[in-house]
């Protein structure tokens, strides 16, 4: 799959990968609830400071499989 403008990105908790104009990658997730809202990091507490504001994700790209584990 290719990088997907951010409008089109899943906002119901499905974590992604994000892009921002930095070109900054990490795996986050849209979140709306008693934290914040905005994008969070996978595992993230508050809101990302890099994936938010003036900042923010330009484009998604969904996760890739994980692998089978106990392979190399």
């Amino acid at each position: 799959m290719d990088w997907q403008p951010i409008e089109t990105a899943p906002k119901n908790g499905t974590s992604i990968l994000l892009i921002n104009r930095n070109g900054d990658i990490a795996a986050g997730l849209w979140l709306s609830d008693a934290r914040g809202t905005g994008w969070f990091l996978s595992g993230g507490t508050k809101p990302a400071a890099l994936f938010n504001n003036n900042q923010g994700p330009t484009h998604w790209m969904r996760l890739p499989a994980v692998p089978p584990l106990g392979t190399r």
